[in-house]
């Protein structure tokens, strides 16, 4: 709006959001385990009231699908959704209730269609959402939005990299809702974070160097060499800075976060092909950014490999996703380089991901010694999940340096259990209690010698 709400004119927005006659194509990935699927043709009609436009117009939505006959295997189903008798113009959203409480804006739709050929259904949501500001968006530096999509791993992430220019406002190419045109489109490069870094303008390709490593606190918004192992860019280590949706340095908007590096490799895994050229056609349009060097600050690579850091460590580096033109694997490397950030959505608050969970029982199992000053190495503990729902879980728990974690699928419900395996380095000794980053969630307490 462009009333003053804070003492200042506010910033107009104004993006209209459509669906046209043509309407779009929606890929609905399957799975045949054992025999033929016939699947039927589905075809429903919705309408969307007239409040629910910018031109006071109500429309119908259609969202349909052939009749397929579907072997054994995995793929992808093409889906249409459009609007009927002419393009519905989606109200124009501001931030407040664009996004709501649960970060997915207004629905306009829910349809329902077959998951398997026993009666099984799913719902499928057209909503209306406003971008989603930056977490920092406070900072005039900041003024930055982005755009949720969906991913063939069957997650939600965002469109672009935080900091490219398409998301920012001060930039020539603003325009959120385009992505990567190319591996090397510069507009689509964003900022470059040195792992556990919060988004203090460190993270801008051209912000100033400083001599590290920083002990804390520190106020620097530079960035920070430091060509000495462990060559981090602060002084002690520190593993928990972008640990969940809640982590201390969680530079993702907020709903969203730094992702796993069974995440990353996840969304690799649904490339067409394992290069530049498959994480471009990917929904994420994945560009090949580059990076920044720990020892001089200088930018490397930009063009020519992608480099994403996930919030996963590993001893005294942290794991991230590289790419090129003859390589992709997740690597581990020193958390003083800048990389990308591509954020993607927190799940369910029962689990982090997409199960739901009605109670957990910490106390099942443990295995492994900590001892203050030695990184841990074989060193576990079990829990138990009353799981109501099917899906993806992502747990950690941390305290005194170290991180328990584990993620996967729950394939069933009832009592399930989960190891959690612990990474990092223990700063002191002593029993320290380590709560689940889940809700519900439980405790349980490990002793460092």
């Amino acid at each position: 709006t462009a009333q003053a709400a804070g003492g200042g004119n506010e910033t107009l927005l104004d993006i209209q959001g459509s669906l046209t006659t043509t309407g779009v194509t929606l890929k609905i990935p399957y799975t045949v385990v054992t025999a033929t699927v016939n699947l039927p043709a589905i075809s429903q009609t919705i309408n969307v009231p007239a409040s629910y436009t910018q031109d006071n117009i109500a429309r119908d939505v259609t969202f349909s699908y052939a009749a397929a006959s579907l072997p054994v295997g995995s793929g992808t189903i093409n889906a249409t959704l459009l609007a009927v008798g002419g393009t519905l113009n989606a109200k124009k959203l501001d931030i407040q209730t664009g996004i709501g409480n649960d970060y997915l804006g207004w629905l306009l739709a829910q349809f329902i269609y077959a998951t398997n050929s026993s009666g099984g259904t799913a719902n499928f949501q057209f909503r209306n959402i406003a971008p989603i500001p930056d977490r920092n968006i406070a900072d005039a530096n900041h003024r930055m939005f982005y755009v949720p999509v969906s991913g063939l791993d069957g997650r939600t992430w965002l469109n672009n990299n935080l900091g490219a220019n398409y998301a920012n406002t001060a930039n020539g190419a603003f325009d959120p809702a385009t992505q990567a045109s190319a591996t090397n489109d510069a507009n689509a490069h964003g900022s470059l974070f040195q792992w556990g870094r919060y988004s203090d303008g460190h993270e801008f390709r051209n912000s100033a160097n400083t001599a590290g490593p920083i002990a804390t606190p520190w106020t620097s918004i530079n960035f920070i060499k430091n060509d000495a192992n462990p060559r981090d860019w602060r002084t002690p280590q520190d593993n928990n800075l972008w640990q969940g949706v809640s982590g201390t340095n969680n530079p993702c908007p907020i709903g969203y976060r730094v992702p796993t590096d069974t995440e990353l490799n996840n969304q690799r895994l649904t490339w067409s092909s394992n290069n530049p050229s498959g994480a471009i056609a990917s929904p994420l349009k994945l560009p090949m950014a580059g990076g920044r060097s720990y020892s001089s600050g200088s930018l490397i690579n930009a063009g020519t490999v992608g480099f994403y850091w996930s919030n996963t460590v590993s001893s005294t580096n942290a794991h991230n996703l590289l790419f090129n033109s003859t390589n992709t694997f997740v690597s581990a490397d020193e958390r003083a380089y800048g990389f990308s950030v591509r954020c993607i959505a927190a799940g369910h608050p029962s689990s982090d991901g997409t199960a739901l969970v009605s109670a957990y029982s910490c106390s099942t199992a443990t295995a492994g010694t900590m001892t203050a000053g030695v990184a841990v190495s074989g060193v576990t503990q079990t829990i138990t999940a009353n799981v109501t729902t099917v899906g993806t879980y992502i747990i950690t728990a941390t305290a005194n340096g170290v991180t328990f974690a584990a993620s996967g699928t729950f394939a069933g419900t009832g009592a399930r259990n989960i190891v959690l395996t612990a990474s990092g380095t223990p700063t002191a000794a002593g029993t320290n209690s380590f709560t689940l980053n889940t809700s519900p969630n439980c405790s349980f307490s490990r002793t460092t010698n």
